[in-house]
């Protein structure tokens, strides 16, 4: 199963950061995340996806936006992934009340 962090704005404010930073949390995010496990290495290195919602189908509920990245199958580098991208946020100034870092195993 792919494990994957996906980062939800809880406003307008947080969606407004995320669109206006994605390209330095991207940037920052590459250049720190690294691994060591062979079964993840050869997707390295990678970014973070800005994900925007189907206007048509998105729930009301549901952000406009939300930054994504791919964490490869591995509970390990899951964690490190989760770990790398609130230390990025954090660094550019990030209100973390503001965002809902989710991993898919959170749902298993």
């Amino acid at each position: 199963m792919a494990r994957d962090i996906c980062a939800f704005p809880r406003d307008l404010r947080s969606v407004a950061w995320i669109v206006s930073n994605h390209e330095r949390i991207d940037q920052e995010f590459r250049n720190i995340h690294r691994t060591e496990e062979s079964k993840v290495l050869q997707y390295h290195p990678h970014g973070v996806l800005l994900e925007r919602a189907d206007p048509e189908t998105r729930d009301p509920d549901e952000p406009e936006v939300s930054l994504y990245i791919g964490a490869h199958w591995s509970r390990v580098h899951e964690t490190q992934t989760e770990e790398d991208i609130k230390q990025v946020l954090l660094s550019l100034g990030a209100n973390m009340k503001d965002l809902d870092i989710q991993s898919t195993s959170d749902a298993e």
